[in-house]
């Protein structure tokens, strides 16, 4: 990193970083200058130390003490930072009680205090004995041994977790396409089918006719599908006075007999008393129609009742 870098890159200006400060278009250089400039990363690690170091000394006050508060103490790792910095300034100050006395330092800035504990083990002079050294390097060794477990283990259950994600979205892409193909092979017999009933059309056509009136011009109207056979007529009766009863198929146009019957018999149901008659389809055309019916006593010649006019439209 060069002279300039330095001193746009300058303590003060990693404190806001380090404490979140920063815009978001600052934070992301400084991230990306941690990663790929060594040097950056040594002074933003130094920086940190002595902000923890500083707070630890009661020498943070205000914005900046807020901020340290909400970023470090919120974290689990900043709390880890601020426990191993409390535990060598405690073992700093119990080597201190018995070596020489040291006049005090004046406090010192963020912006021109030099590295703190963690880089600052040349403050630990001889005094402190070579015991207490080594076993602030082996709290240092300890506190580094826990944190990389603690790093390994969190990637393993990062990725574990991604594993079962993406597992999980697997299962319920393979479910929604299978759904949907269900969806759509219904959704084809269903069209199928109402294809089907839309051309389909009954082979019999059924239809009740009642009896002409006399002055009221009433014609009944039978649709037949050109796929029927049969036109099954129900002729509903005044009354049911002869045994048996004839019926008689005539083109008005031409007054010709077209069908006969044979001898009927009545049906009842409730109060309507009805003959059932079925006639090909194929003896009709589109026209009007009349069907006369008469009665036939057991002894002498049938008897005319009545007329029934319905007219044939084919579909």
């Amino acid at each position: 990193m060069s002279s300039a870098d330095k001193r746009e890159y300058g303590e003060d200006l990693l404190i806001r970083y380090l404490l979140g400060s920063l815009t978001q278009e600052e934070s992301e250089r400084l991230d990306e200058l941690s990663i790929a400039d060594d040097e950056f990363a040594w002074r933003l690690k130094a920086a940190e130390n002595d902000m923890v170091d500083s707070f630890l000394a009661d020498e943070l006050s205000g914005e900046i003490l807020e901020r340290f508060r909400f970023v470090f103490l919120a974290s689990p790792r900043g709390r880890e930072k601020i426990l191993f910095a409390r535990t060598l300034r405690e073992l700093s100050e119990k080597s201190g009680s018995t070596a020489a006395t040291v006049s005090p330092k004046p406090a010192r800035s963020l912006t021109t205090r030099s590295n703190g504990f963690w880089f600052g083990l040349s403050r630990w002079s001889l005094p402190w004995g070579l015991g207490t050294v080594a076993v602030a390097l082996c709290i240092l060794a300890t506190y580094l041994f826990v944190e990389n477990n603690r790093l390994r283990k969190s990637g393993a259950e990062s990725r574990e977790q991604k594993a079962i994600l993406d597992q999980r979205t697997h299962d319920l892409e393979k479910q929604l396409t299978d759904e949907r193909s269900v969806n759509t092979a219904i959704q084809e017999e269903l069209e199928s089918l109402r294809r089907s009933l839309a051309t389909a059309a009954p082979k019999t056509i059924a239809v009740l006719l009642l009896p002409a009136t006399r002055g009221i011009n009433q014609i009944k109207t039978v649709v037949v599908h050109s796929s029927a056979d049969q036109l099954a007529l129900r002729l509903q009766l005044e009354a049911d006075e002869f045994p048996v009863y004839l019926v008689t198929l005539k083109d008005p146009g031409t007054n010709q007999s077209i069908w006969n019957s044979t001898n009927l018999k009545t049906r009842s149901d409730g109060s309507n008393i009805t003959i059932s008659i079925s006639i090909s389809a194929s003896m009709l055309r589109q026209q009007n129609y009349t069907l006369e019916v008469s009665g036939v006593p057991v002894r002498g010649g049938s008897e005319f009742l009545s007329n029934y006019p319905f007219r044939v439209v084919f579909k």
